[in-house]
C-alpha cells in the first residue's frame, strides 16, 4: 500500500479567541498615609488554542480514525480558561522620604492547554492526551500560583533629600514570595497508548491514595517518588491528571 503522511496543522476556520475579564474593587483610607484596597479579579478565556493527535491509531480497530493518513497533529481552537483571585493591597504614599506597598493574592486559574505551542511550557508536554478528551486535559495551568505575595519599598536617603545637586540617593527593593507552580508526570517520548502520533503526550497511571504533591522530596536531583505512578496497559491512557505534582516554591528578594 502507499504510504500515508503525517503532518501538523490548523483547524479549518478556527474560531477567534477572546476573553471575558472582570473585576470588583473597594478602597479605603486609612491614618498614617496608608490606602487599602480589597478586589475581586476574574477572566474567561473562549475558544482558546489546544494541540492533540486528530487521527489517532486506534489499536482495538488495527488501524487510524481516518486510515488514508498518517498522524495529524492538529491546532483547534476550542480550549478554555477560568482564572478567579482575590487580592489585598497596603499602600503607604511617600511620606518622610519612605513609600512602601504589600499585595497579597490567592487565585486559581484551570485551562485545557496553557500555551498555544508544545514549546510554550517544558513543565508539561503542551498536546492532549487524548485530543477527544478535552476536559481529560483540564486542570492548574502552568502558570497557576495559589499564593502571590508582593513586598516593595523605597526610601529617600535623607542626607541628600531636597539637594537636587546631588542628584538624590535612595535605597529600594521588592520581595516576592510564590507558591509552587505545578507540572505534570508524563511517559516522555514513550507511546504506551499506541496512537502512532508524531508528539506523544502519554501520561502514567496514578496509584489509589497517592498524593501527588505529598510525594515530593524537596531534592533536586529527584523531585519526586516517582513509584506513586504505574504504567497503564498497552493502548490505553494513563489515568494521572495534567499538572498533578507541585513544583518548588518561589522566594526572591532585590
Amino acid at each position: 500500500p502507499p504510504s500515508v503522511i503525517g503532518i501538523f496543522g490548523i483547524t479549518y476556520r478556527p474560531d477567534f479567541p477572546y476573553y471575558l475579564q472582570y473585576n470588583l474593587n473597594v478602597q479605603r483610607e486609612l491614618p498614617g498615609e496608608f490606602r487599602l484596597q480589597a478586589a475581586y479579579v476574574g477572566s474567561r478565556g473562549i475558544h482558546l488554542v489546544r494541540t492533540g493527535e486528530a487521527n489517532p491509531f486506534v489499536p482495538a480497530f488495527n488501524r487510524r480514525t481516518n486510515p488514508n493518513l498518517g498522524s495529524q497533529v492538529l491546532m483547534a481552537t476550542d480550549a478554555q480558561s477560568f482564572y478567579s483571585s482575590g487580592q489585598l493591597s497596603l499602600l503607604r504614599r511617600f511620606s518622610n522620604g519612605l513609600s512602601t506597598e504589600a499585595s497579597y493574592t490567592y487565585s486559581k486559574s484551570i485551562d485545557d492547554q496553557s500555551g498555544t505551542f508544545p514549546s510554550d511550557y517544558t513543565s508539561e508536554s503542551g498536546i492532549a492526551q487524548n485530543f477527544y478528551d478535552r476536559k481529560g486535559d483540564r486542570a492548574r495551568s502552568s502558570f497557576d500560583r495559589t499564593h502571590a505575595f508582593v513586598l516593595n519599598y523605597l526610601y529617600e536617603l535623607p542626607f541628600f533629600r531636597g539637594r537636587p545637586s546631588a542628584g538624590g540617593w535612595g535605597i529600594g527593593g521588592v520581595l516576592t514570595l510564590l507558591s509552587s507552580a505545578p507540572f505534570t508526570a508524563n511517559l516522555g517520548s514513550f507511546n504506551n497508548s499506541l496512537t502512532q502520533s508524531l508528539v506523544s503526550a502519554d501520561r502514567p497511571d496514578l496509584k489509589p491514595n497517592a498524593k501527588p504533591c505529598a510525594a515530593n522530596s524537596g531534592d533536586p536531583d529527584r523531585w519526586f517518588d516517582p513509584t506513586i505512578f504505574t504504567l497503564p496497559a498497552p493502548g490505553t491512557f494513563g489515568n494521572a491528571g495534567r499538572n498533578i505534582m507541585c513544583g518548588p516554591a518561589l522566594k526572591n528578594l532585590d
